[in-house]
């Protein structure tokens, strides 16, 4: 709570004129942070790219969301928050849900179209290629050998070359 108040310039206590509970400021952080990665994957669905760039960027915008804020979305996805409380399980949780159901949508855009391979079940392939951007959070370092933009790029290639025909 020091912490956070510190970064606003005020004092911990005073946070509680804003906020009921430390589980309510909690919220509000994780649905500000991912309701703008739903945000930012909707206008990627949306535009008019073909479906291979579309996937390309929507990868690396998940891979740029987890670079700038790598602890919040560890806790996101590795931590059980939905213990908190119901009503914040089920607000994080509607959220990750919008956030695939608009991967299953350019998934299965893209296997209707035949741009991705037609054995492909939408639904486990964006599990799988969410499952390997989230694993980032483990092992990638920002200080390291590559940067996010080079990630991005290698993980896009390995993904596209397994789903594209």
């Amino acid at each position: 709570m020091e912490d956070i108040a510190g970064e606003m310039e005020m004092k911990a206590g005073s946070l509680y004129y804003y906020f009921d509970s430390k589980e309510a400021i909690l919220a509000a952080i994780v649905e500000t942070n991912v309701g703008t990665a739903v945000a930012k994957l909707r206008e990627i669905v949306d535009s008019p790219d073909s479906v291979v760039d579309r996937i390309a960027r929507a990868i690396e915008s998940h891979l740029r969301l987890f670079d700038a804020q790598p602890d919040l979305y560890s806790l996101f996805n590795f931590e059980r928050i939905d213990a908190i409380s119901p009503e914040l399980g089920k607000a994080v949780d509607d959220l990750g849900r919008a956030y695939e159901g608009l991967w299953v949508d350019l998934i299965s855009e893209g296997v209707a179209g035949g741009v991705l391979r037609r054995d492909l079940d939408p639904w486990l392939t964006m599990k799988t290629v969410i499952g390997v951007c989230n694993s980032t959070l483990f092992w990638f370092s920002p200080d390291g050998d590559v940067d996010v933009g080079e990630l991005s790029v290698a993980v896009s290639s390995l993904v596209l070359r397994g789903i594209v025909p």
